[in-house]
């Protein structure tokens, strides 16, 4: 009898790398065995050496790739292969929403068992480059007690220095060339700094610029250097104090340094104020695509009397759907971004939506009804089994689902779809996060 070679630490193998999982590290197998490997891409033989089991797979360190892939490119990121960002860089553009797609579907008919639904609707990215309107950046010290700031490297908290990011806005990136240099001389900042936070804004082109720090900032002379070097770039600086020692990047108290604490954005033709720590997508123009897929859904569904937006931050769905003329509700948890949201009704002159702050199962048992048109748009972790059997009991006649996880998505489309009326019209994909495995996903929801 063939006795088949065993894995194990140290020892170096052939594989064959067939597809890439989340983080963009290549799937292969061996004698039936699962080995992951970062660098890898799919079609591409390569000897690797192994180094640990991680649950039910093995992790493996590239040693030298035999045979390339056509798909293979060169990434324009200087630091990509230490830096945790972004994970496909080194795959030619043109295969990217095909990998994503992929994967989409693979979570769909593993983890959501759905078996009959309508081919997916794609959406690739108007760019691969220069879109991320939002950056958190870790700072930490040097033991020659100075500043360092970079992004973490991948799966560690060891900071990769960078001076330049090419998925960043220009605004951003310029900042961070030319601007931020005044924050790394400031010796007062240094034992102090724990992250520099940006937000930019397309419509006006300036940026906010939070510095989060373990205890108030008392020397500023810091700040009109920056100013007086860029007195245009700049809507505001504020200072965030996070004194604890947890994985929240910002804290509860902030003061301003110089102008204000939000910029005003433009989406979809209305004006939003975003905060500091408020919840606004990273890709506006992906963002704007499907926001605009939800609005001709609700316009061409019959029998809408009311639009309930949950999980509804500053308004970004809600309010454009407003401007049709149906009464819109919508309820958010973060209480900054509630009062954001009311304040963009003003700015807007929107008159028929209401805002609710508070808990999204507390007030959908208040709200839900057939007759409205329910969007649900939540974090990560998906919908919580209440709100599940809250939907199949009140059984609303139409359903959008924006999910930024296809794994959640396809969990919760499974237990609504059972042993209800419920139907999927389509699913669509948006590459909100180009140049990594993260995609979006909008599905639509009938009851018949």
């Amino acid at each position: 009898m063939k006795i088949e070679p065993t894995i194990s630490e140290g020892i170096e193998i052939k594989v064959l790398c067939t597809d890439l999982d989340i983080n963009g590290d290549g799937i292969c197998r061996w004698n039936n065995i699962v080995v992951r490997v970062q660098g890898l891409i799919p079609e591409e033989i390569a000897i690797v050496k192994v180094t640990y089991k991680a649950r039910n797979y093995w992790i493996a360190d590239l040693v030298k790739v035999l045979t390339y892939s056509h798909k293979r490119s060169i990434p324009k990121c200087q630091i990509f292969k230490e830096c945790g960002g972004c994970s496909i860089q080194h795959i030619d553009t043109k295969y990217h929403s095909q990998l994503k797609v992929s994967s989409v579907m693979d979570k769909l008919l593993r983890i959501g068992n759905l078996q009959l639904i309508p081919e997916l609707e794609i959406h690739p990215p108007a760019q691969f480059y220069k879109y991320r309107n939002k950056t958190s950046i870790p700072a930490t010290i040097t033991s020659k007690n100075t500043i360092q700031f970079g992004y973490y490297k991948r799966k560690s908290h060891s900071i990769v220095p960078f001076d330049s990011c090419p998925i960043l806005t220009e605004s951003i990136d310029y900042s961070i060339k030319n601007s931020i240099k005044a924050i790394i001389d400031d010796n007062n900042l240094c034992s102090s700094l724990r992250h520099i936070c940006i937000r930019s804004s397309n419509y006006t082109n300036k940026i906010l610029l939070i510095l989060i720090t373990s205890y108030t900032i008392e020397d500023k002379s810091f700040v009109s250097t920056i100013i007086n070097n860029e007195p245009n770039l700049f809507d505001g600086i504020v200072n965030n104090l996070q004194p604890q020692n947890t994985n929240s990047i910002f804290g509860k108290e902030s003061m301003i340094l110089f102008g204000r604490s939000f910029i005003i954005e433009k989406f979809l033709g209305l004006k939003f104020k975003i905060g500091i720590t408020s919840f606004f997508q990273v890709n506006l123009i992906e963002a704007e695509k499907a926001v605009n897929e939800i609005i001709q859904d609700v316009l061409h569904s019959k029998n809408v009397v009311s639009i309930l937006d949950t999980y509804s931050g500053i308004g970004t769905i809600t309010l454009p759907l407003a401007v049709t003329g149906i009464s819109t509700i919508g309820i958010e948890i973060n209480h900054e971004s509630h009062l954001l949201a009311l304040d963009n009704a003003k700015i807007n002159g929107i008159e028929n939506v209401t805002f609710i702050s508070g808990s999204v199962y507390h007030h959908l048992c208040d709200f839900l009804s057939k007759d409205q048109y329910l969007i649900v748009d939540p974090p990560r972790k998906g919908l919580d089994e209440s709100i599940i059997n809250l939907i199949k009991t009140r059984k609303p006649n139409n359903i959008a689902y924006l999910s930024c996880n296809p794994s959640t998505l396809s969990r919760d489309l499974k237990q609504i779809l059972d042993n209800t009326n419920y139907t999927i019209k389509s699913i669509h994909t948006f590459d909100f996060f180009p140049n990594t495995m993260h995609i979006e996903c909008l599905a639509f929801l009938k009851s018949y």
